[in-house]
């Protein structure tokens, strides 16, 4: 397990539960979808390369489609713990296990958490998933807002190249349609 020092940023807009999604930075004014997380940084593309974010607003906003493939999570949770870390911080407890029925590149999930006493995101580089092999994941942050979980919730994201993927945590029949509305759409881009 990796502990890690988590920065909660100002989250400007909370999305319905469920719809495509793109996680977006507020860049000079201007909402850039972020495609990738490195080091802990949000990455954005610009001119076609991938270069840090130097926006500190995030929000989750509206997408066409879902990326391709279908991530199988089991056991994921989110645990506030009675734990502080050696700064005086609760922390947060992320784990479970992600598999997927074919290679996904540049993974990151997203958390938003919601709380009378704040709100915030988290954002996490994940591995690559190749096809059908199991990655354990399990890290601790720091947490700057106390009594996050005790009076709030979170949502999770999970997303590759800036597009959110379609896990097994959602309803069967919607990963089902929105499967086929995205093979859909991505065959009327190829016709045109």
């Amino acid at each position: 397990m990796r502990i890690s020092t988590l920065f909660l940023c100002l989250l400007a807009a909370a999305a319905p539960l469920r719809a495509q999604h793109l996680f977006v930075v507020v860049e000079n004014g201007a909402h850039k979808p972020v495609r990738a997380v490195r080091n802990g940084h949000p990455q954005v593309e610009s001119n076609g390369e991938l270069h840090t974010a130097q926006g500190i607003t995030y929000s989750i906003s509206k997408a066409v489609i879902y990326g391709r493939g279908l991530i199988n999570v089991s056991a994921f949770k989110l645990e506030g713990t009675s734990a502080y870390s050696d700064a005086g911080q609760p922390q947060l407890h992320i784990y479970g296990r992600l598999k997927s029925d074919r290679t996904i590149k540049n993974c990151f999930f997203v958390v938003t958490l919601v709380s009378d006493t704040g709100s915030g995101v988290i954002y996490e580089e994940l591995p690559d998933l190749e096809a059908d092999r199991e990655v354990v994941y399990d890290q601790l942050f720091d947490l700057p807002i106390h009594n996050l979980f005790t009076t709030g919730h979170f949502t999770y994201y999970l997303f590759s190249n800036g597009l959110e993927l379609l896990t097994t945590d959602m309803p069967p029949l919607y990963v089902h349609e929105q499967r086929q509305r995205t093979e859909d759409y991505m065959e009327k881009g190829r016709r045109h």
